[in-house]
């Protein structure tokens, strides 16, 4: 049934809801508006649930936001590729690269001198070498290192990620072609604000946002029906086709807002807010 605005309906019972946090919850400053913060916490003082599923490592980044919306049970990090228990801060799943992937990755970053950076034990290592510009990571949990495979070597089963950025970085994708078609690995090209360009993310071809969202659902006995999720980049397209309903941004790319049964309205600050409103009212929980 039609919702009366024309887009998809809300589920008839809503459990939980389910949100990416950059883009989404936050602004470009990083922080969760007022706005959606308050309507977060208006829908968990109604009894529905709240978990994100990001992009974003645990360590001192997820965990930050998870306390800050009072959140408890499984999140979804790393762009679902790992599951971790808030607030204990406990691994429940994690799903790396598998080093020949990474190695690939590497040998086409120096071919095309771009900027190179992977995840691995929750520290991000930054590549610097004298024929790109020295990263100086501002993150903590950040390191700057001459050789990346040496990192490779010491930690080259336990990466989550990595991302290479700069002049040809989109072409990684289509390097990896091979990878990707049989599922050993997916690549993700977003636009990085700051430096205006692609940045290109490798992970793990088996898992994404909405096999977490299903662990998550299954860890905490909901059905996928009653879930809304909320998202804004390529990366949530398994989040929002995998929840009852998904709920794309305004600013997010048109095949993102094509895979979600809504498309938000208003701004950075109070696009989810106002989504999260009008779920409460055709709830009749206002």
């Amino acid at each position: 049934m039609p919702h009366m605005d024309g887009q998809a309906a809300f589920p008839p019972r809503v459990r939980l809801l389910a949100l990416d946090i950059d883009d989404t919850i936050t602004g470009p400053d990083g922080l969760i508006g007022a706005a959606n913060r308050e309507a977060i916490d208006a829908a968990r003082k109604r009894g529905i649930e709240v978990t994100v599923v990001t992009g974003r490592r645990y360590l001192t980044s997820a965990q930050k936001l998870a306390a800050e919306l009072g959140l408890d049970g499984l999140i979804g990090c790393h762009y679902g590729r790992a599951l971790v228990e808030h607030p204990s801060g406990a691994f429940a799943a994690r799903h790396c690269l598998a080093p020949v992937v990474c190695r690939r990755v590497l040998a086409y970053a120096r071919e095309h001198g771009l900027l190179t950076s992977l995840c691995a034990d929750e520290v991000f290592f930054f590549g610097v070498d004298t024929d790109t510009p020295t990263v100086e990571p501002s993150m903590p949990l950040a390191e700057s290192v001459r050789d990346l495979g040496k990192v490779l070597d010491e930690r080259g089963h336990r990466v989550m990620s990595m991302a290479v950025s700069g002049a040809g970085a989109e072409g990684l994708r289509d390097a990896l072609a091979d990878a990707v078609a049989a599922r050993h690995v997916q690549v993700y090209n977003q636009r990085a604000a700051r430096q205006g360009q692609v940045l290109a993310v490798v992970l793990d071809g088996s898992h994404d946002k909405g096999t977490a969202l299903e662990e998550i659902c299954r860890a905490r006995g909901i059905p996928l029906s009653e879930v809304v999720a909320m998202g804004d980049s390529e990366a949530d397209i398994p989040l929002l086709r995998t929840a009852g309903l998904g709920v794309a941004m305004p600013w997010a790319d048109e095949h993102v807002r094509a895979a979600a049964g809504r498309v938000a309205s208003g701004a950075w600050e109070d696009a989810v807010a106002g989504e999260i409103a009008a779920m409460l009212a055709w709830l009749g929980r206002d």
